[in-house]
């Protein structure tokens, strides 16, 4: 008998979709390494605080 590792049920099916969406967009969803923006000015790194400041 068979049996998934992860049961099929609406919160997986949503986690696909949502995968599958990013994968559109971007390509990769869990890509190994992020491109840093540069909107506040340096040494502060772009988060959400730091830009809305």
């Amino acid at each position: 008998m068979d049996m998934p590792f992860i049961e099929e049920n609406d919160q997986t099916r949503a986690r696909r979709e949502h995968l599958e969406a990013i994968r559109a967009l971007i390509g990769n969803p869990y890509p190994n390494r992020f491109e840093r923006s540069r909107v506040v000015q340096p040494p502060h790194e772009d988060t959400v605080t730091a830009v809305l400041e």
